[in-house]
């Protein structure tokens, strides 16, 4: 996990997968508690680059 700010590494991706509901990618992992305040993020995988977004668990809330 990079932030985009400083370019650093500030944490790392514990899981991710393929989300069929809401058609996107989506993953949990852990960063350092000094970039706790930001929301975008840019993970690495493999030799490609994707931004993504800091959310709240759960991911989505199930329509009733």
């Amino acid at each position: 996990i990079i932030n985009p700010e400083t370019n650093e590494t500030i944490g790392y991706v514990s899981s991710g997968t393929f989300s069929p509901y809401s058609k996107n990618f989506i993953g949990m992992g852990f960063i350092e508690k000094k970039t706790c305040q930001i929301s975008k993020i840019i993970i690495k995988h493999k030799n490609r680059f994707k931004n993504a977004l800091i959310t709240d668990l759960p991911f989505f809330k199930r329509r009733k």
